[in-house]
């Protein structure tokens, strides 16, 4: 019996400690290229604007030793606690959307930030949402995994919760950032086995509608 119970903590460990190593090399390569390209067309930009070539390189891989660091952390916490925490932090990154339209401040034409009070901080509550929408919707996947598939919990209740937060961002006028947005939510739903048709014929239609509306109410996207 003894043995047993160590043989199943041995196997739960090697399992927290497992490594998808495709993801990780994938991890790896997109981040090279990104850094190379951000070297190469920085390079100019600094030299005349800051007086160093080398800023927004150095910059960069301070995000990267940052981003490396929180993936570690973030990598080693049980998939449970995300399922606990999805909705709350769907629900604060709409709020944060919500202020950035309220109160938040912009740099060209998109308002899309936000400051923090009390520090010359800020940052763009988008940026928080891609992380909210894909667990969200994992979270509502996950939700109904042992049940029927039925057109309205694989397309409807999703194409809410994507569309809602698509919604307020485009709001804030931050095109590109709907877009990826869009793509991120999109990728989730595409993985989960969600039938292309449905996603095509439903989602096709109102992204569509979305962005005509856009473009004919904002010249500069135009």
């Amino acid at each position: 019996m003894k043995s047993v119970v160590k043989a199943n903590k041995g196997e739960q460990a090697k399992q927290k400690l497992a490594v998808d190593k495709g993801l990780l090399v994938l991890i790896i390569v997109l981040l090279s290229a990104g850094t190379v390209m951000v070297f190469s067309s920085g390079f100019p930009y600094g030299v005349s604007h800051y007086g160093d070539g080398y800023y927004f390189i150095k910059r960069q891989i301070v995000f990267v030793v940052l981003g490396a660091v929180a993936m570690t952390v973030l990598s080693s916490f049980p998939a449970e606690l995300y399922r606990k925490i999805a909705p709350s932090f769907y629900v604060i990154c709409t709020v944060l959307l919500l202020l950035v339209l309220i109160g938040g401040f912009s740099e060209g034409v998109a308002q899309r930030w936000l400051g923090i009070p009390g520090t010359p901080l800020s940052f763009q509550p988008s940026e928080l949402m891609k992380l909210g929408i894909i667990l969200i919707l994992s979270w509502w996947i996950d939700k109904c995994r042992n049940g029927k598939r039925t057109f309205v919990n694989e397309i409807i209740v999703p194409g809410a919760f994507l569309f809602s937060a698509c919604g307020l961002v485009i709001l804030e006028k931050h095109l590109s950032g709907t877009v990826i947005l869009a793509a991120i939510g999109l990728s989730v739903l595409f993985i989960s086995g969600a039938s292309v048709k449905r996603m095509s014929l439903t989602y096709g239609l109102i992204g569509a509608g979305g962005a005509l509306l856009f473009l004919f109410t904002n010249d500069y996207a135009m």
